[in-house]
């Protein structure tokens, strides 16, 4: 990982804690899988991250957990 993209990633790590305080600890849920729940929290903070990954490096890929 270059030096621009790990600037980036902490930046947006450090923004998306504010999301993450804003929402709240408790948030609706829902199940994707036998075991395996989603909080709205998690959707908010994996698209402001995808979104900041996109506009910053939009040449590069994004897998993230919650996206189905």
């Amino acid at each position: 990982m270059d030096r621009q993209r790990l600037d980036a990633a902490v930046e947006l790590a450090c923004s998306a804690k504010a999301i993450m305080e804003d929402e709240g600890l408790l948030s609706s849920s829902h199940q994707k899988g036998e075991f395996d729940f989603v909080t709205r929290i998690d959707l908010s903070v994996e698209q402001h991250i995808r979104e900041g990954l996109r506009a910053r490096f939009p040449e590069d890929q994004f897998l993230g957990e919650e996206e189905e």
